[in-house]
């Protein structure tokens, strides 16, 4: 399996980052609506098959920090709502961006 990233998916991530800072500054509509409940976290990561341990490690977050956000007593930050967008769009080019290996939709 190869540890680089391809072209095609470094081009998506690169767009959707660029899109996203367009977003948080205010210079482009979302072409859908950002995560602003915990029930679309807890979705993102059942859709992934991780437990709530394992994508608080995969967002660098403590698993507290997760629950928090899951049960909404924790706001989403504007760099957080990104990457959950990106999980939740392109869950393997995420996967691949942080860990430089396609996720084919199993446990880490």
């Amino acid at each position: 399996m190869s540890k680089t990233m391809n072209d095609e998916t470094f081009a998506e991530l690169m767009q959707s980052a660029k899109e996203g800072a367009k977003m948080s500054r205010g210079e482009l509509a979302p072409a859908s609506e950002f995560l602003h409940t915990g029930t679309n976290v807890k979705a993102i990561r059942e859709k992934m098959g991780l437990s709530r341990q394992e994508f608080a490690d995969l967002l660098c977050v403590s698993k507290r920090t997760l629950e928090g956000w899951e049960q909404g007593h924790r706001n989403l930050t504007g760099p957080v709502r990104v990457l959950l967008t990106i999980f939740k769009n392109a869950p393997g080019a995420a996967m691949n961006a942080l860990h430089g290996h396609l996720w084919q939709g199993t446990k880490l």
